[in-house]
């Protein structure tokens, strides 16, 4: 279980940092770890220091949670319907109907 988390978050932050244009030299760079380091972070065989984390987070704008989703097994087509009625329920609850929109954004950023 711990080595498939590394994997699903070395793999979901190969890719947001790819989304937002950093080589792994300039990334590595920003959080203050070694190219190796973060090569092994990215191909799930080391689990960053939370100190790490926190730097990841801060320069990539993203929240802790993204980088733990799980893209395998989803059957979109199944669950799009259920989706689009749950946002309908939202509609008439601003804050919330918000909330979710600026977490889709965060999600489709630079797709």
């Amino acid at each position: 279980m711990v080595n498939n988390r590394k994997r699903i978050f070395g793999e979901n932050l190969k890719q947001a940092r790819k989304r937002r244009g950093y080589t792994q030299e300039k990334f590595a760079e920003l959080i203050d770890i070694s190219v190796s380091a973060l090569s092994r972070i990215e191909n799930g065989k080391f689990a960053p220091h939370e100190d790490t984390v926190s730097k990841i987070l801060e320069v990539l704008g993203i929240k802790l949670y993204l980088l733990y989703l799980d893209n395998n097994d989803i059957d979109v087509e199944s669950m799009y319907p259920d989706f689009i009625k749950r946002i309908e329920l939202l509609k008439d609850d601003k804050s919330r109907f918000k909330q979710v929109y600026d977490l889709v954004v965060e999600l489709t950023l630079d797709k």
